[in-house]
């Protein structure tokens, strides 16, 4: 995924020529871009909102959308993450709106939303019938089992260990004692 974000920014990066000024939202997107690559998601998210906050462009800003979604999901931030990454959905680039499909999923799967999830890959793969990281997921959603009604929904902790099975020893009873034993 950190080679995707690298792939998009640099393709934002050439289409927007040198920007003058170090606080400008191409700088502060070539700044996220290398937070992110470095896995310092929170500093990259920051910056890429205020770069959103400088640009005009509707292209751009998806992409910058796409890319603060990208760092939500990072974070562990699934209702977040949807948002940006539904806002860079009006993106006209047909890779970055499939990338941002394909995301979109994984932010929509861990929020528990797995119809919306499946949904969001088919519109990936309809953009790009051809991207494997979607045909993937969609499949792995498949075979998920969805949680039982009666049932809890699993969390990350095993389950307590079973208890120990009994000690034959202790249920034994006691021998006689041996001025009995002559008898």
């Amino acid at each position: 995924m950190r080679n995707r974000l690298r792939l998009l920014a640099i393709t934002w990066t050439l289409s927007t020529g040198i920007a003058a000024g170090a606080q400008s939202p191409h700088r502060l997107a070539e700044k996220a871009q290398a937070l992110a690559i470095t896995g310092q998601a929170e500093q990259a998210a920051a910056l890429y909102q205020a770069a959103l906050q400088g640009e005009s462009l509707e292209e751009r800003r998806a992409l910058l959308q796409f890319n603060l979604g990208t760092c939500l999901l990072q974070q562990g931030k699934p209702d977040e993450a949807r948002e940006a990454l539904t806002l860079a959905l009006t993106a006209h680039d047909p890779m970055l709106k499939t990338r941002a499909y394909y995301n979109l999923a994984h932010a929509l799967a861990r929020a528990g939303d797995k119809p919306r999830a499946l949904q969001s890959l088919r519109e990936a793969l309809t953009l790009d019938p051809a991207c494997r990281d979607a045909a993937k997921f969609y499949e792995w959603l498949l075979r998920q089992e969805p949680p039982k009604p009666d049932e809890p929904p699993p969390d990350n902790n095993p389950p307590p260990p079973a208890p120990p099975p009994p000690d034959l020893l202790e249920q034994l009873p006691t021998p006689p004692p041996p001025e009995l034993k002559d008898q």
